[in-house]
């Protein structure tokens, strides 16, 4: 199935443009490690659209993606479009709606990021997006509580079970295995996915986002 969004060869070359000239900024520490992509999967091309929808509505207020439940940091509005083929090789299944975990995962392993995020419906239709939070090693950590039982619970559960010497893959195994998170993992259509900085810096955006096997 071809993607909703196609790029001419000279707007490629724009946006590699763009980002060559304002990489450092855009990808410094500050811009990639405080934000939170909310990814769609799933079979359909609403997948995508959806997703760039929101990044173009947060880009507009100042990147701060709410709506009810939502609270993610998403990138800026410029990589929607670059990033569409990293969105087309993701996309699997003959499902409409998708479910995501995504981890972000700081090199240093100071700060991690888990967000679960479901889409279902029309494309301008949230279902549900939960950003369980921030979590970082030091004492107080900036861990979101939007007042909600079961937020609070996670957030308790991931400061828990937190751990810098973990990879990706043993992190999300250990969320599986706890009672807070298990039912996030129940859905045929959940997956894990990950950022590769080293393929942002290298400009190659087809390869930006990278699933998981869990």
């Amino acid at each position: 199935m071809s993607s909703l969004i196609s790029l001419s060869e000279g707007e490629r070359k724009k946006y590699k443009e763009f980002f060559r000239k304002h990489r450092r900024s855009l990808f410094g520490r500050v811009m990639i490690y405080d934000r939170i992509v909310c990814v769609t999967l799933g079979g359909f091309s609403a997948g995508t659209i959806l997703w760039q929808d929101a990044a173009f509505r947060a880009s507009a207020e100042g990147y701060q993606l709410s709506k009810g439940d939502v609270s993610c940091r998403i990138l800026i509005k410029t990589t929607s479009a670059v990033l569409s083929d990293s969105f087309q090789n993701l996309r699997r299944g003959p499902a409409f709606g998708a479910e995501a975990i995504f981890a972000e995962v700081a090199a240093d392993r100071d700060d991690d990021y888990l967000a679960h995020v479901t889409f279902n419906g029309f494309v301008q239709t949230f279902n549900t997006a939960k950003l369980f939070g921030r979590i970082q090693k030091k004492e107080g950590g900036n861990v979101k509580d939007d007042g909600g039982k079961a937020t609070t619970i996670a957030h308790e559960r991931l400061e828990s079970l937190w751990n810098p010497e973990l990879t990706i893959r043993e992190s999300l195994a250990a969320l599986r295995g706890d009672q807070a998170f298990s039912a996030m993992f129940d859905s045929v259509r959940v997956e894990a996915v990950t950022l590769d900085r080293r393929a942002v810096r290298d400009e190659k955006f087809d390869k930006v986002l990278k699933r998981l096997t869990m």
